[in-house]
């Protein structure tokens, strides 16, 4: 059998969701996939400016 392999989305979603929230969507998108999902991560970044 040959190496597994992985892809990754990456989604944009409201900031004010809570972690339940977003694991909750990750969820119901990876029943709609053909193949299983490996994880469901939440990334929270932000750009950063000083003040004038």
């Amino acid at each position: 059998m040959g190496k597994d392999t992985h892809d990754y989305v990456n989604l944009s979603v409201n900031p004010e969701l809570t972690d339940g929230d977003v694991l909750s969507i990750g969820t119901k998108l990876s029943n709609l996939q053909q193949y299983p999902v490996d994880g469901i991560s939440r990334i929270d970044a932000s750009s950063l400016a000083e003040e004038h």
